[in-house]
């Protein structure tokens, strides 16, 4: 678990993303570079904070000697004598132009990640956050809490985000995926809660009532959001693990959370798709 705290201004987009799998012969790498795209485009005003969070899953990360490892489904342009070296160089080509644009860019390790590094010398996570991107990426490990400061004139309010690549849910139909990340909010105190790993976009918000420092009954939102991916499910002429499982073709794409302090905290969670 990790600790992260930013002082932010008024105004906060967050652009969260997960499970691109760079490396992959089915990540379409075509959606990933408008995403980028798009964030290093983003034209904020001068009262808001962007940041940029990834959720893990960066790289497919299946060396050769791993019994997952399936020859088609590795990209063609991708050396096998170092596989997951060559494929974060890929990812990280693919992602500087937002890293270097945005306020923060806050990374999670994925289980592709941390299974290569658990069996391997190589720290893949290091050579991306520390290496490759100079030690502008923060890290995030596989979970982490999120505090935002926002502060408008004298006013400051605190916004908390419990974000986590996650693990895997039962059962395929929608309720499924929602349900877990449900499940997690039990044990964290938290605004918005976020994971990956299951290749579902899908978001909710719920409001909860309470009574606030006025003696008052006040309403509090909180969001749900399962990340996206940018990995296809069905390729041609590929059987691939994700082929593999049941569920509905992919719908790729990322989400986007706004904060805005004005005379009270306002928040927004949208799904963007492909």
């Amino acid at each position: 678990m990790e600790k992260i705290v930013l002082n932010t201004k008024q105004k906060v987009r967050i652009f969260i993303f997960s499970d691109t799998h760079v490396g992959n012969s089915a990540c379409d790498i075509k959606a990933l570079k408008q995403f980028i795209f798009d964030v290093a485009n983003y034209c904020k005003d001068e009262n808001e904070t962007v940041i940029l969070l990834g959720l893990g899953d960066y790289i497919d990360c299946i060396t050769p000697d791993d019994k997952r490892f399936n020859f088609k489904e590795v990209a063609k342009e991708i050396n096998l004598n170092d596989v997951a070296r060559m494929q974060m160089k890929e990812f990280y080509a693919i992602v500087e132009p937002a890293v270097e644009k945005v306020d923060y860019a806050i990374f999670l390790l994925g289980n592709h990640e941390e299974k290569l590094i658990n069996q391997k010398f190589f720290n893949v996570y290091d050579y991306l956050c520390e290496d490759l991107s100079d030690g502008k990426i923060i890290k995030g490990g596989y979970e982490s809490l999120i505090r935002l400061k926002l502060s408008r004139g004298t006013a400051c309010v605190n916004y908390d985000i419990f974000a986590t690549h996650g693990a895997g849910a039962g059962g395929w139909r929608e309720g499924a995926a929602i349900n877990y990340i449900y499940d997690v909010s039990r044990f964290y105190d938290c605004d918005t809660y976020l994971c990956g790993h299951l290749h579902r976009l899908v978001k909710k918000t719920s409001s909860f009532l309470y009574i606030n420092s006025n003696n008052e009954i006040a309403e509090r939102r909180r969001h749900f959001g399962i990340a996206g991916s940018f990995l296809l499910r069905n390729v041609e002429k590929v059987r691939s693990y994700m082929e593999g499982r049941r569920g509905e073709p992919s719908l790729l794409g990322y989400l986007v959370l706004s904060l805005n302090l004005s005379e009270k905290l306002m928040s927004d969670l949208r799904e963007i798709y492909f």
